[in-house]
This record gives C-alpha cells, structure tokens and sequence, in this order.
C-alpha cells in the first residue's frame, strides 16, 4: 500500500522555487543537517556509491554531494514533479553531476522492483508528514530498506515538535517564533506555519523511532545533530536483513 504522502499539494510550482530561501530562514539547523549529510556520507561510503535520496526536494544534497564526490551516482525520489523540475534545473548547471543523477517522481514505494541496492540513503524532512502507521512512517522505512544493501547508511532527519502535553512543549514553540523573528519572517507568515505543523506534523520519540527502525531492518538510531525541534538520525541496514 502507498504511503501517504501530503507534500504534492504543498509544493506546487510557485512554493517549489521558493522553497529553500523560505526553509533555511524558518527551520532551525537546515543547514547543518545537509552538513552532517555531507561528512557522514563522505566517510561512510565508497569512492563509487549509489546513493538514494528519499525526498530529493530541490536537490539541494544531491548538489553538495555530487559535486564533492565526483564518482557518486544518486536516486532522486519524490512525489512532487514541481520541486523534481528545480532540482534537474539546478543540477544541470553544474559540469558532469546531471548524467550521474536519476530522477523518479513518485512516492518510494512506487519504484522498480529491480533497482539496484544503493550504498548509502537519505531522507531528509520526509517522515514527519508520515502518521506512525503501517501504511505511514513503518511502509516508508520499510520501502528505504528494500533498496539498501546489508550494511548501507541512512541518515534521518526530521522536523518533531514535542507534544503538547510535554513540560518543554512552551518553551520550543517560543524559542521557534523567536528564530524566525529574528530571520525577518513576519508574523502572520509564523502563526501559519505553527498550525501547519500542528496539523500536518506526526511526531514519535526516540524510543519509538528505534522501535520501526528495528522492526524495517535497521539498527538503532545515533543522534547526530538536533537543533531546537530538528533532529537528525544515523542508522544502518542491518547485516542479516
């Protein structure tokens, strides 16, 4: 069953361009989660790696990526054909990385049976539009591990607000507003944003994060970066899965 996936309403042609510009200013730590996605793939894999890249987006990894490892090869996934047509824009401007990316504009699941295992996989603000269901966050880990192979890295990051009902809950909201404040996003443009996030975001804990990692094939998760409601996760498809 495909998971649900709420992002091609959102990302129509107009919000796909303006897309990074509006997401570097709003989200604590955008940046440093592609960094952390660049060093750790830079250790982690081999001079010729396939690389999976769930949620490709605008392409914004797979232009750090690609341009600091010239031998990598990269999947781009996503089911918006509007953000895909800005990362092909993008890639093409820079020499040699267009002939090494593959694009498929449709949700994860949706791919061939017979694509090659990948060395190394992304999936960078995907699976917290995802509701924890079978159907939802468990079928996209799932689907991820189908295309790696034994040992293969996959770095997670995920924008997750604590819930309401939690003692910090207040207090990261705050600090949230505050950030984009600070950023020169108006207020309007801030309150819609935090009840897009209330509605659209489905947030799990570390504890339940290892648990469908554990049950899809991976190994636990090691945090490798968090920033206010932003954190990124580094696991592994296990050996025996």
């Amino acid at each position: 069953m495909n998971a649900p996936d709420p992002r091609p309403a959102r990302f129509e042609a107009n919000r796909a361009q303006a897309y990074d510009d509006t997401i570097a200013r709003a989200l604590p730590g955008y940046a440093l989660i592609h960094d952390m996605a660049a060093v750790l793939m830079k250790v982690l894999l081999p001079a010729g790696a396939r690389v999976l890249v769930i949620g490709a987006g605008t392409g914004t990894d797979i232009l750090r990526l690609g341009q600091d490892n010239p031998g990598w090869r990269f999947l781009g996934v996503d089911p918006s054909p509007d953000m895909l047509a800005v990362a092909r824009q993008r890639v093409a401007t820079v020499p040699g990385l267009e002939e090494r990316v593959d694009w498929h504009a449709g949700a994860l699941d949706t791919l061939a049976a017979d694509t090659p295992a990948h060395d190394g996989a992304l999936s960078v603000l995907v699976s917290h539009f995802l509701p924890d269901t079978p159907s939802g966050k468990a079928a996209l880990l799932g689907h991820a591990a189908r295309f790696l192979r034994p040992g293969a890295p996959l770095m997670l990051a995920d924008f997750l607000p604590p819930g309401p009902d939690l003692p910090d809950a207040a207090l990261m909201e705050a600090a949230w507003v505050a950030w984009q404040r600070e950023r020169g996003i108006e207020d309007d443009a801030i309150m819609r944003g935090l009840s897009h996030a209330r509605r659209a975001i489905h947030p799990i804990g570390p504890e339940r994060l290892g648990a469908l990692l554990t049950d899809a094939g991976f190994t636990p998760p090691v945090r490798v970066m968090q920033a206010l409601h932003v954190h990124g996760w580094l696991t592994r498809k296990r050996e025996d899965a």
